[in-house]
């Protein structure tokens, strides 16, 4: 019922470098991430983010943490997890199915609480959606790292077409090629 992998992109593995965008007035670019682990019960991500997406006054790029872990049980829809973000764990942390989405609720210092809703994109499998709410407001969405293609590589034989990436896309996992 509630494993972390039904929720995330199904291209986001250990080692994969996602892209982070912000949604403010439009989405723009606020930094990189970087996977370190991603399992049904355990989710690691290290990021190098732009302070201006949690509207802080200084604008300079800040290394985040990320780490989620639910209660080990396969057939719960909710339960305990352990959140740490930036090293600071959770005081309590719990999970819960909602809606297609796995929503995470935490108290951190005091009574300040943080829900974090993860779902998987309906529109693009590369995508995995982020909504903040509490202390930080926001909406994230964690896509595939593209960059160009290199100029050196020959012309394929045959031209083929990857479904749900642009052709200067590197996936993180095999795509399947359509005709």
């Amino acid at each position: 019922m509630a494993r972390i992998t039904d929720f995330v992109s199904p291209r986001i593995a250990a080692g994969a470098q996602q892209d982070i965008w912000a949604r403010q007035l439009f989405f723009s670019h606020i930094g990189t991430a970087n996977v370190h682990r991603v399992d049904d019960y355990g989710l690691e991500v290290s990021a190098e983010i732009d302070t201006h997406a949690f509207e802080l006054p200084e604008h300079e790029k800040r290394d985040h943490s990320f780490v989620l872990e639910l209660d080990p049980d396969p057939d719960a829809a909710e339960g305990p997890a352990r959140l740490t973000i930036d090293g600071v764990p959770a005081r309590e942390a719990t999970f819960q199915v909602k809606d297609n989405r796995l929503v995470v609720q935490a108290k951190f210092y005091g009574d300040s609480a943080q829900a974090i809703s993860i779902e998987r994109s309906r529109r693009d499998d590369r995508e995995t959606h982020l909504s903040l709410w509490g202390k930080y407001k926001l909406f994230v969405r964690a896509a595939a790292a593209c960059r160009p293609a290199p100029a050196a590589l020959p012309a394929a034989p045959i031209a083929a077409k990857t479904r749900g990436l642009p052709s200067n896309c590197t996936a993180t996992r095999p795509l399947r090629l359509v005709a």
